[in-house]
């Protein structure tokens, strides 16, 4: 009538524990939700009291629009040579990353010392984090005979004396 029980085996044990903490395990998962909902749970039982909430919105903070500077390139490096009624000016030069915008543009060329504008603009977006070199040539007509060329870049204005040449 009565057996005796020597021994059980290790599987029995381990799915009777887990059978036993199953129901544990779901409490722990919805204790998080006891407070949502209509009721408030987590204030006791017959107790209604009503959450608060609150939004408060402030002034709103004005939106800065920053055109990005023209910076002034790495290692840049400005030559300019005449070879009779034609300036030609080379450029090179190293940006700090990717997604530069380069562009060299006259700004008065009548004058005994022509003015360029060099431009160099960094990206609006993801970019390459690896120095970047660049070159521009370009060339404008002028009826004397020029000694230097000023090249604005950023804030700074840069003198470059101009090589008198036969051809190029």
């Amino acid at each position: 009538m009565f057996r005796v029980k020597l021994g059980e085996s290790p599987l029995r044990a381990s799915s009777r524990v887990m059978m036993a903490a199953a129901p544990l395990a779901l409490a722990g998962l919805a204790a998080p939700m006891m407070g949502a909902g209509p009721h408030d749970w987590g204030l006791g039982w017959g107790r209604r009291e009503a959450r608060r909430v609150e939004v408060v919105v402030g002034p709103r903070a004005p939106v800065i629009v920053r055109r990005a500077a023209d910076v002034v390139p790495c290692d840049l490096r400005i030559t300019a040579y005449q070879a009779h009624d034609t300036v030609f000016v080379m450029v090179s030069g190293t940006n700090t990353s990717g997604g530069y915008t380069t562009a060299l543009s006259a700004i008065d060329t009548r004058d005994r010392c022509p003015e360029l504008l060099l431009r160099n603009r960094p990206g609006d977006g993801c970019a390459t984090q690896a120095l970047t070199p660049f070159s521009l040539n370009g060339a404008f007509e002028t009826r004397r005979s020029v000694s230097e060329i000023r090249v604005r870049v950023g804030d700074r204005v840069i003198s470059v004396p101009v090589c008198g040449v036969a051809c190029l």
